[in-house]
């Protein structure tokens, strides 16, 4: 237990990191209506959608890594990526 704070803030500072190196490019800002004044863009991303942006683009890169061949392989690709983008926003919705 001793070690979970620590840990915590590593994690946090990596997916920060990521995001101001990497992630900002990948960034789409959910709908939030009730924030009429704030900003959309990538500099004024919370910890949750900067994680949700981490996770959509590991998963697009595991998908993009199976090589799929065939009829059909690139539907599957543009299916997965978008489930996962949707599976983001709903759970950006939620918190």
């Amino acid at each position: 237990m001793k070690r979970t704070a620590p840990v915590a803030m590593l994690l946090y500072s990596l997916v920060v990191a990521w995001f101001s190196r990497e992630g900002h490019r990948h960034y789409c800002p959910p709908t939030r209506p009730w924030y009429r004044t704030k900003a959309a863009g990538p500099e004024h991303a919370s910890f949750a959608d900067m994680l949700n942006t981490l996770r959509c683009q590991s998963v697009k890169r595991e998908v993009l890594s199976m090589h799929l061949h065939g009829s059909g392989s690139r539907n599957i690709v543009k299916c997965l990526i978008h489930a996962v983008n949707q599976a983001a926003k709903c759970e950006s919705r939620t918190q």
